[in-house]
C-alpha cells in the first residue's frame, strides 16, 4: 500500500487559529448520478449530503482556521479542497477526479492546487518563493517536498523560523538523510533503538548473531493486517529468527482496536517510538507498507521486498535459512 492512498495517514500541519467565522458552503456534484457514492468531511466532521438537488451541500460552517475538505469515493480514492471564511462554492466532477475539483472563493485552495498540480517545475518553485509562509505552501511542502531538489529545499528550509521548521518534520528528516547511504540488499543495516507501547526498548545491534526480519508497517495498512496470520504461521517454523514490526504512524489505540477486531496477536514486538524515527524510515526508504528486510546474523541485508504474502516470506527464509 502506497503512503498516499486513503489508508496512508497524511499529516497536515497544524495552523494558527483565527476568530471563528462562518463559511457559506455550497457543494455540487457532476457526473456521479442522482446519489453520489462518496463522503465529504470538513476536517474530521462528516457532512450530510442532500440528494436530487442542485447542491448536495448548502449550509453555513463555522471554522476557527482555514479548514481542509476531503471527498472520499467508495473506491477509496480521495481528493481535497480548502475552505476560508466567506462564500465558497465547490464543484466535484467525476471526470478527472480529484484534480477536477473546482473551488470558487478560496485563495488557499487556488494556491495549493497550483502547487500540487502544476506541471511547470520552475513556475511551481517561483510561486513557493513568492509565498513561502502561506498556509497552502506550507502544507504542500509538508506533503510533496520530495518533488524538489535538495538544494532548493535546503535554501527554503533554512529561511524559515524555528517554529515553522519544527512543523516541517518530514522535510527536516529528508534533508538530514538525503546524502547518507540508504539501506539496500548487500549493505549493512542502519541500527536503531525503538520501544513498544509498554516502553520496552529494543536495539537492532543487540540482535547480532541471529537472523532478523524487519517488518515496516502502518496501522491503516490493510495488506499488513491481511498478511499477519500467514506471517505468524510461517515464523512459527523459524523460532530462532528475531522479528520486529515497526509502525510508521503513532495510532497505538487504533492499532490495538484493529488487532482485537481481527483477532491478531503477534508473537514479536511491535515498535512505535524512536528519537530518530523519521530518519530511520527515510534511510530504509519506506515509501509504502508493508516492506520487509531479512537481515543476516552479521547485520547485512539479504532480501528486501514489498507487499505481504506467504510465498515471498517463505521463499526468502528458505533461500537463506534451514528451518
Amino acid at each position: 500500500m502506497l503512503k498516499r492512498t486513503l489508508l496512508g495517514l497524511i499529516a497536515i500541519m497544524a495552523m494558527p487559529a483565527i476568530v471563528a467565522q462562518e463559511v457559506d458552503l455550497k457543494i455540487k456534484a457532476e457526473g456521479f448520478g442522482a446519489k453520489p457514492k462518496f463522503k465529504i468531511y470538513i476536517d474530521s466532521d462528516l457532512v450530510e449530503l442532500k440528494t436530487n438537488e442542485t447542491y448536495i451541500v448548502d449550509q453555513s460552517v463555522n471554522i476557527d482556521k482555514v479548514a481542509r475538505g476531503r471527498v472520499i469515493l467508495n473506491s477509496g480514492k480521495y481528493g481535497e479542497f480548502w475552505l476560508e471564511p466567506g462564500n465558497v462554492e465547490v464543484t466535484i466532477k467525476k471526470s478527472g477526479f480529484p484534480k477536477s475539483i473546482e473551488v470558487i472563493g478560496s485563495e488557499t485552495d487556488n494556491i495549493y492546487k497550483s502547487l500540487k498540480f502544476g506541471k511547470n517545475q520552475a513556475a511551481v518553485e517561483k510561486l513557493i518563493i513568492e509565498k513561502p509562509n502561506h498556509l497552502a505552501t506550507l502544507n504542500y511542502i509538508a506533503q510533496y517536498y520530495n518533488r524538489h531538489s535538495y538544494d532548493f529545499l535546503k535554501s527554503l528550509y533554512d529561511k524559515y523560523p524555528l517554529e515553522t521548521q519544527q512543523n516541517l518534520t518530514d522535510v527536516k528528516s529528508f534533508l538530514k538523510t538525503a546524502k547518507l547511504e540508504k539501506v539496500k540488499v548487500g549493505s549493512k543495516i542502519f541500527d536503531f533503538e525503538a520501544s513498544t507501547q509498554d516502553g520496552t526498548t529494543y536495539n537492532t545491534n543487540d540482535l547480532r548473531g541471529k537472523y532478523l526480519l524487519l517488518d515496516f508497517a502502518s496501522t491503516g495498512c490493510a495488506p499488513c493486517w491481511e498478511g499477519y496470520p500467514s506471517m505468524i504461521e510461517t515464523m512459527s517454523n523459524y523460532p530462532d529468527v528475531a522479528v520486529l514490526t515497526f509502525n510508521q504512524d503513532n495510532a497505538k489505540e487504533g492499532w490495538n482496536n484493529m488487532a482485537k477486531r481481527f483477532q491478531i496477536e503477534l508473537d514479536w514486538p511491535v515498535l512505535w517510538d524512536a528519537e530518530n524515527k523519521k530518519d530511520i524510515f527515510k534511510l530504509y526508504e519506506i515509501e509504502g507498507w508493508p516492506i520487509y528486510f531479512l537481515i543476516s546474523p552479521e547485520g547485512v541485508v539479504l532480501e528486501r521486498w514489498f507487499g505481504a504474502g506467504k510465498s515471498k516470506l517463505k521463499g526468502a527464509l528458505k533461500k537463506h535459512i534451514t528451518d
